[in-house]
């Protein structure tokens, strides 16, 4: 019987903010969550934000950007989404979750000097490893 608690990281988009969530809680669960992401417009991961984490050594094998549809038939434990403008875009989930809502701007990263650009992306990545660090264990119950 799998124990593991399944949780899943909800943006716009799917190309920063969620896919960053994911890619820590799978670090920081070591084995104790399915962590699933994704955003109600796809597109893909942002080329920066790809190469952050890969200099941090995550493996990004399962981290791509995808939207609900490919997702929605899975249950899951914990829904987070990443600023509460998407209260009303997520859809009506037929069981009962935990809903945490954060609120994480989405970065602007299309125009301007990458060596800002990857700033923002590194405080947003600090700033969600504190945050998932300090609640994470939380979801187990």
């Amino acid at each position: 019987m799998n124990n593991r608690k399944s949780v899943v990281f909800v943006s716009d988009k799917n190309t920063c903010r969620s896919i960053i969530a994911e890619v820590i809680l799978r670090k920081i669960g070591q084995g104790k969550f399915d962590v699933h992401s994704f955003g109600f417009l796809n597109d893909k991961m942002n080329f920066l934000v790809e190469k952050f984490l890969k200099e941090k050594g995550y493996n990004l094998n399962y981290s791509f950007s995808k939207r609900f549809e490919v997702i929605e038939n899975q249950h899951f434990d914990v829904v987070v989404l990443m600023n509460s403008s998407l209260r009303e875009k997520l859809p009506k989930l037929p069981y009962d979750y935990r809903l945490i809502v954060w609120e994480y701007e989405d970065l602007k990263l299309k125009n301007g000097d990458n060596s800002d650009k990857n700033k923002d992306i590194e405080k947003l990545y600090n700033d969600l490893t504190t945050r998932i660090e300090d609640e994470h264990k939380q979801w187990l119950n």
